[in-house]
Order: structure tokens, then sequence, then C-alpha cells
């Protein structure tokens, strides 16, 4: 298995007044779920200054295809609240966490 990063970006203001709650409601049960397959490995998203600007996961797939098969089955990128880019991806170093 190859690893990606999948990096996604606003294409809306989120707003919690909407169907955007519910939507990154199920949008975090599909990442869940997918970790819970084994295949997510971590995701996360930008905090501080500029919260929520950018989120990525990082996750395992046969290929190229099916990580762009796993962006596009996301549902805050379904929904065109968010953009999906998918990047092969190498860990050089890391820590256990």
């Amino acid at each position: 298995m190859k690893r990606f990063v999948c990096l996604m970006k606003p294409i809306v203001e989120p707003r919690t007044d909407t169907d955007h709650a519910q939507t990154f409601k199920l949008h975090g049960a599909f990442l869940s779920d997918m970790a819970k397959k084994g295949s997510l490995i971590f995701a996360g998203y930008t905090t501080g200054e500029n919260p929520g600007s950018l989120s990525l996961a990082v996750f395992t797939s046969s290929d190229a295809t099916s990580a762009q098969g796993f962006a596009d089955a996301a549902p805050a990128v379904k929904a065109g609240l968010l953009s999906a880019e998918i990047i092969p991806f190498e860990v050089f170093i890391s820590r256990e966490v």
C-alpha cells in the first residue's frame, strides 16, 4: 500500500446555521470509519489565527486513482464545501504519538 496526503481547503465559508454542520458531522464520521478500517493514518485541521483554513488526511491506498476515490467520497468534498488535492506521501521521520 502507498501513502497519500489529501489536502482539503474550504471552497465556501462554513456556517453552523445550515446544512454545513450536518455535512461536517458526516465528514468526521466518514474519516472515523476510514480509521477503523485501517486506511486513515491521521487527519486534522489548522487552528490559531486561521482555524480550518487547511485540513489534511494521511492515508494508505493501492494507487492514485483509489486515493482520489477516497477524497471524492468525503462528504464535505462531495457537497462542494472543501476542495481536495491528492499528493503521494512518504514518512521521512516519525515518532510514536
